[in-house]
C-alpha cells in the first residue's frame, strides 16, 4: 500500500512537473520572441541615431557653412558699399575735372583766334603749292607723252629703212627722215619742255612761300596747339574718367544690391541651417531617447529570456526527477507487490508445514503416551529418547503454537493416534 501510494504520488509530481515545465517553455519562447523583438527594435533605433547623429551633423557644418558665407556676404557688402562710396567721391572729382578741361578747351580755342589767320594762309600757300606740283606734273607728263611720240616714230622709220620687202624710194625715204628727227627735237618736244622749265620755277617760288607762310603760321600755333591739344586730351581724359566713375558708381551700386541680396539669402540660409540644425539635435536627442528605451527594453527581455530558460531548466530537471521517481517508485511497487506475493506464498507454505508439524507434534505426542501404557516395562530408554525430542520440540515452538498444542480437544489428539501408533511400532 504505501509503494502504491508513493507510486501515485509519484505519477501526480510527475504530471505537475511536466505542466509546469511546458508552461516554462512557452515562456521562455514568449520570453524569446519578446527578445528578438526587443533586439530587433534596438537595432532599428541604433540605425535611427546614427542617422540621426549623421543628420546632425551634417546640419551644424551647413550652419557653419552658412555662418561663414553669411559672414563673407556681410564683407562683401561692406565692400560693395565701401567701393560705391569711392565711385561716387571719384565721379564727383571726374566731373569736376571734366567741367575744368571743358573750361581750359574753351580758353585755348578763344587764344586759337589769332591763329585762325595764319593757318588759313598756310592753307592758302599750300593749295597753291600742290597746284603748281599738278601743274608741273602735267608738264612732265606731256614732255613724257611728246618723247614718246617722238621715240615711236624713231622706230618706225627705222624700221621701214631696214625692211627689205619695201621698195628702195621708201626704204630712203624713211632713212632720210629718221636723220632729220635725229638732227632736231620736234616742236612738241621743244614746247614740252619749255613748260616743264616754267612749271618747275613756278613751283619752286610757290613752294619757298607756301613754305616760309607755313613756317610762320607754325611758330604762331604752335603754343596754342599744344595747350588746346592739352585741352581736348585732359577734356576727353575727363569725360572718360567721369564715365568710368559713373559705370563704377552703377557698377558699386549694383555690386552693393547684389551683396546685400546675397547677405539677405546668406542669412536666410543661415537661419534655416540653425533651424534644421537644431530640428536634427532634437531628433538625435529623440533618437537617443528611444535607443537607450530600446536597450533597457532588451536587457529586460535578455534577463527574462535567462530567467525563462532558468525555469524551463528546472521544470525539466524536475519533470525528469519527477519521471525518475515513478520509475523508481513503479519499480518499488513492483518489487512490493512480488514480495508481497512471495511472503503470501512463503506465509502460507509455513501455515500448510506449522499445521503439519502441529498435528505431527499431537500425533507424536498422542503415540509417546499409548506407548508409554503398552511398553511400561520395557524400551524405556527410547521412549524416554523421544519423549525428551518432543520436550526440546515444544522449546522451539512459537507462543501461538503452544497455545494451539494445549488448546488442541481430544478429537484432535486422537485422529491421528493410527498413524502415531505406526510410527511407534516403526520406532519401537
Amino acid at each position: 500500500d504505501a509503494a502504491r501510494k508513493q507510486k501515485e504520488v509519484a505519477i501526480a509530481a510527475e504530471e505537475n512537473a511536466k505542466d509546469t515545465e511546458m508552461k516554462a517553455k512557452e515562456s521562455e519562447k514568449k520570453a524569446i520572441e519578446d527578445e528578438e523583438k526587443a533586439k530587433a527594435a534596438e537595432a532599428k533605433a541604433v540605425e535611427s541615431f546614427k542617422v540621426a547623429k549623421k543628420a546632425e551633423g551634417a546640419a551644424v557644418e551647413a550652419e557653419n557653412v552658412a555662418e561663414k558665407g553669411a559672414q563673407r556676404a556681410k564683407t562683401a557688402e561692406d565692400e560693395a558699399a565701401e567701393k560705391e562710396k569711392l565711385a561716387k567721391i571719384s565721379e564727383a572729382e571726374a566731373q569736376e575735372e571734366a567741367r575744368n578741361s571743358e573750361e581750359a578747351t574753351a580758353e585755348a580755342k578763344a587764344a586759337e583766334k589769332d591763329y585762325a589767320a595764319a593757318e588759313k594762309a598756310f592753307e592758302a600757300a599750300l593749295n597753291e603749292q600742290l597746284k603748281m606740283e599738278e601743274e608741273a606734273k602735267r608738264a612732265l607728263q606731256d614732255l613724257l607723252d611728246e618723247e614718246q611720240k617722238l621715240a615711236d616714230e624713231k622706230a618706225r622709220l627705222k624700221a621701214v629703212s631696214e625692211d627689205q620687202s619695201v621698195g628702195q624710194v621708201k626704204r630712203g625715204k624713211a632713212a632720210h627722215e629718221l636723220a632729220q628727227l635725229n638732227a632736231e627735237d620736234p616742236n612738241g618736244l621743244i614746247v614740252a619742255k619749255v613748260r616743264q622749265e616754267a612749271a618747275i620755277r613756278k613751283q619752286k617760288k610757290a613752294t619757298q612761300i607756301a613754305a616760309e607762310k607755313r613756317e610762320t603760321a607754325k611758330r604762331a600755333k604752335l603754343p596754342f596747339t599744344k595747350k588746346r591739344e592739352a585741352a581736348e586730351k585732359a577734356e576727353i581724359a575727363a569725360k572718360e574718367a567721369a564715365e568710368e566713375a559713373v559705370a563704377a558708381r552703377k557698377a558699386a551700386e549694383e555690386s552693393l544690391k547684389e551683396a546685400k541680396a546675397r547677405r539677405a539669402e546668406a542669412d536666410k540660409q543661415h537661419k534655416a541651417a540653425v533651424k534644421a540644425r537644431t530640428e536634427a539635435e532634437n531628433k538625435r536627442k529623440k533618437a537617443e531617447d528611444v535607443k537607450e528605451k530600446a536597450e533597457a527594453s532588451r536587457a529586460k527581455a535578455e534577463a527574462s529570456r535567462k530567467t525563462a530558460v532558468t525555469a524551463r531548466e528546472n521544470a525539466e530537471a524536475a519533470a525528469k526527477k519527477a519521471e525518475k521517481e515513478r520509475k523508481d517508485a513503479i519499480k518499488k511497487e513492483e518489487i512490493a507487490v512480488k514480495a508481497r506475493e512471495d511472503a503470501d506464498a512463503s506465509y502460507a507454505k509455513s501455515e500448510a508445514d506449522r499445521t503439519r508439524a502441529e498435528q505431527e507434534f499431537q500425533q507424536a505426542g498422542a503415540a509417546l503416551e499409548e506407548a508409554k501404557k503398552k511398553n511400561e516395562n520395557s524400551n524405556l530408554g527410547m521412549i524416554w529418547f523421544i519423549e525428551r525430542e518432543l520436550i526440546e520440540a515444544k522449546k522451539w515452538m512459537t507462543p501461538t503454537q503452544q497455545r494451539r498444542l494445549e488448546s488442541a480437544t481430544p478429537a484432535d489428539l486422537a485422529k491421528g493416534v493410527t498413524e502415531a501408533s505406526s510410527l511407534f511400532k516403526q520406532i519401537i
